[in-house]
């Protein structure tokens, strides 16, 4: 595929993928840096792959929290499938909620390492390590 391909430089086929798909340079950079560079992989979707999503339960009430259809997922829970592992800020996601869903066959994904993250006003750094997907378009979840 377009994107698909190899380069060598999956960093260059994320940005050029994310890109085309209208997102601005900031927001390439924000789900770019959300990645460990070297573990970027741009793929296609196969049959009956799924990912699952911490989402926060008060989303009803409050639209600016994290939904159970966004675009970060992971495929199975692991011993790094936690907030640290997974980079995940407080004031991002309170991960209240769970929820697995199919992507739809031929969606295009970015998967990787989640890259650490430091927590604002302080020393401490979520590490990251654990496997993470991006979906740029969430409706390709079913």
């Amino acid at each position: 595929g377009r994107y698909i391909t190899s380069t060598g430089d999956n960093i260059k086929e994320a940005r050029k993928y994310l890109t085309d798909m209208g997102l601005e340079s900031k927001e390439i950079d924000r789900v770019l840096d959300s990645f460990a560079p070297q573990t970027l992989q741009v793929e296609k979707v196969a049959v009956k792959d799924y990912g699952i999503r911490f989402y926060d339960v008060n989303y009803t009430t409050n639209p600016g929290l994290p939904k159970p259809g966004g675009q970060y997922l992971f495929e199975t829970f692991t011993s790094n499938i936690n907030r640290e592992g997974l980079a995940l800020l407080p004031s991002w996601n309170q991960m209240t909620g769970i929820k697995q869903w199919q992507i739809k066959p031929g969606t295009v994904i970015l998967k990787g390492i989640a890259d650490s993250q430091q927590l604002q006003g302080t020393q401490y750094i979520y590490p990251g390590g654990a496997k993470q997907i991006f979906i740029y378009q969430p409706k390709y979840i079913i």
